[in-house]
């Protein structure tokens, strides 16, 4: 996380692991779909052709649609087993959550359609087509990735301290328990 702001090809190294964590539970795997969709969707602005778009969208899509119904399929099939009731099953994302997936969607149409058109510039003597503001639209991009980014962190620590407090909940630690055994008092010296 602390080298995204030098480049966002440095969330691939955070991806890998996460991907490996999300066949262990369902908070897990939503950690993983969330922060590999934003990880993916923050590496766009490397793939800056026209041409490219298309590929972008196409790769991108195929990835988020087999992801989740992978680990959707997995995880439903794992809680029927334990039978959790059928309301409860699978990947559940929140109203915020889609939200900000939705956002997604918004900001990439923004950075590749409403913002060439919207901040086009005519040079009068030229007739050159340029830009104003043409570092919007990255700017933009990566401060939603980031957000992202550090929600699915945040779940993911949250996980983390939930999952120490079931373990220390089951075992006897002597840090949890208070101290049985009375504290002695070193014998006084006689000089």
């Amino acid at each position: 996380m602390l080298g995204y702001h030098v480049h966002e090809k440095a969330i691939l190294m955070a991806i890998v692991p996460v991907g490996m964590l999300a066949a262990d539970s369902v908070d897990d795997a939503k950690v993983y779909l969330l922060m590999s969709w934003v990880g993916h969707f923050s590496l766009f602005p490397l793939l800056e052709g026209r041409s490219e778009t298309v590929s972008k969208i196409l790769v991108t899509s195929i990835h988020m649609l087999l992801s989740y119904v992978s680990l959707d399929r997995y995880h439903r099939s794992e809680q029927r087993a334990i039978h959790i009731e059928t309301s409860k099953r699978g990947i559940r994302f929140t109203t915020m959550e889609h939200m900000y997936l939705w956002g997604i969607g918004v900001l990439f149409l923004f950075v590749e359609f409403v913002h060439p058109v919207m901040f086009a510039k005519i040079h009068p003597t030229t007739g050159e087509k340029t830009l104003s503001m043409p570092f919007l639209p990255l700017m933009l991009m990566s401060i939603y990735c980031a957000l992202g980014l550090m929600y699915a962190w945040y779940l993911s620590y949250k996980q983390y301290i939930a999952k120490i407090k079931r373990i220390m909940s089951y075992a006897e630690s002597p840090y949890l328990a208070p101290e049985t055994t009375p504290v002695r008092e070193p014998p006084p010296l006689h000089l």
